[in-house]
C-alpha cells in the first residue's frame, strides 16, 4: 500500500474551484461541482460558505467539523 499524497496548501480560486500543492511538486487545479462525490462530501459542492472553510493541516484537506478527502481523490480528479 502506497503512503497518500501529502498536500503542501490549498488556494481556493473560485467557486467551488482550489488549485492544490502536494509535496511531490505536482499541481491540481479541482473543480468540486465536477466531481464525483458522494454523501458528506456533496455539501461541499453546494454549500459555498462551507466549502470555503477548507484549509491545510498536517498534509490533508480538511473543513469545518473536521471532515476530510483523501489527498489521491484530488490529484485524480484535478488538472
Amino acid at each position: 500500500m502506497k503512503a497518500p499524497r501529502i498536500i503542501k496548501s490549498v488556494e481556493i480560486v473560485a467557486n467551488f474551484e482550489a488549485i492544490f500543492h502536494f509535496g511531490d511538486g505536482s499541481i491540481r487545479l479541482v473543480d468540486f461541482k465536477k466531481a464525483p462525490l458522494e454523501g458528506a462530501f456533496m455539501r461541499v459542492q453546494t454549500d459555498l460558505v462551507f466549502f470555503n472553510t477548507m484549509h491545510v493541516r498536517n498534509g490533508y484537506v480538511i473543513w469545518q467539523g473536521g471532515l476530510t478527502i483523501d489527498s489521491d481523490f484530488l490529484h485524480e480528479h484535478g488538472k
